[in-house]
């Protein structure tokens, strides 16, 4: 995530360079099985507290990213 957001940091004023670096973080969300998705935040004895809000980061993050492409 820190690389990307210094890819968007670099991308300033340029609109493609900051479109190729978003495009990438939604790259994060495809591929099937392992997939940015399919991570859950948990320890050996199941799912941590934690997970819940990792999961809204999560997908506040690709509904920010898919309304900048848009």
């Amino acid at each position: 995530m820190r690389r990307f957001a210094s890819a968007l940091d670099d991308a300033h004023g340029d609109k493609s360079a900051r479109e190729a670096v978003l495009n990438n973080i939604l790259k994060m969300y495809r591929g099937g099985m392992g997939s940015f998705q399919d991570y859950v935040v948990q320890d050996a004895k199941g799912v941590l507290p934690e997970h819940d809000a990792f999961d809204r980061l999560r997908s506040r993050l690709y509904d920010v990213v898919k309304a900048e492409l848009s």
